[in-house]
């Protein structure tokens, strides 16, 4: 026990994390109850922890690679070399298998229209839920090169669209679920997110395709986000979730579940429609004529 506030302790690595030589970690898959195969895993170190109220930007984390079989569960098991106890905590994989599909932009449509003819169009993105899949999101992201024409500098940038999370009714699998792109909140928050061209923002911005994220976490993953999301009644307790446990079955700090992302990528901005289209827009609309958008290679 430290002497000083639990803020000032949180500050200090050790107590938030063990030495690495203290404690084993390993990962082992079931088969029918048993035990079917083990993963130890390494340590490393990582510097980009967010800061905030423990100790960073330093972590030590713990990883292994091996092609898993989606249709087991997994044991995260740690032994504490000082103590001699373990902590064991299971998990199933989400399983995406070959069959997940993220729809296209509308009627099977390879291209992105969110502009045609004179109005914003609103296409959808259909999936299938998979088992022991229950959260998901969709990330929508617009690739473009922006040429700087002061210093000839090119360089490769993206802008994200996050959509909120859907959640399936199970984790059986097989619920469709959509998301709606809102074809004008497309280009205005383009334009909310970058500087128009200016003397001082000499730029050429060169149209590239669009890609999808699916980020789907399992059923203890979407579990430990309910339970942490903000409150919005009065009260303001929350109970605590773990799936984390002893050998004596006494409940431990922690999570241990799955996630799993799945992707789509390069689709094309659309240039069908002759009275306008998603590409003209972006290069003349009321939201982003003046930002530099062209098509095809910069000059």
């Amino acid at each position: 026990m430290g002497k000083v506030s639990a803020y000032d302790m949180a500050q200090i690595r050790d107590s938030s994390e063990y030495n690495s030589g203290d404690i084993e970690v390993s990962v082992v898959e079931m088969e029918n109850g048993g035990w079917k195969a083990a993963f130890p895993l390494t340590s490393y170190e990582d510097t980009n922890k967010s800061s905030g109220t423990f100790y960073s930007p330093d972590q030590t984390l713990y990883r292994f690679e091996a092609s898993l079989n989606q249709d087991r569960d997994y044991t995260l098991k740690i032994k504490n070399n000082l103590t001699g106890k373990d902590v064991l905590a299971e998990t199933p994989i989400v399983n995406t298998g070959a069959n997940l599909r993220i729809g296209d932009f509308g009627m099977g449509a390879q291209t992105v229209s969110l502009y045609s003819n004179g109005n914003y169009a609103n296409p959808e993105i259909v999936w299938s839920s998979v088992k022991n899949g229950v959260r998901y999101q969709l990330t929508m992201r617009f690739n473009y090169l922006e040429k700087n024409l002061d210093t000839g500098v090119e360089t490769n940038k993206h802008i994200d669209f996050i959509y909120p999370t859907k959640q399936s009714s199970d984790d059986d699998g097989g619920d469709k679920m959509l998301v709606e792109i809102n074809g004008e909140e497309f280009f205005k928050y383009i334009s909310q997110k970058l500087e128009p061209k200016s003397s001082a923002n000499n730029v050429l911005r060169c149209i590239r395709e669009v890609d999808l994220h699916l980020d789907i976490a399992g059923e203890y993953f979407n579990t430990y986000l309910e339970v942490n999301e903000p409150s919005t009644g009065i009260v303001q307790e929350r109970p605590e979730f773990t799936n984390v446990f002893d050998e004596s079955g006494n409940s431990h700090i922690g999570i241990f579940s799955t996630r799993a992302t799945e992707s789509r990528l390069g689709y094309p901005l659309a240039t069908s429609s002759i009275s306008g289209n998603t590409v003209t827009e972006l290069k003349s609309g009321q939201y982003t004529a003046g930002y530099g958008f062209e098509s095809g290679a910069c000059p």
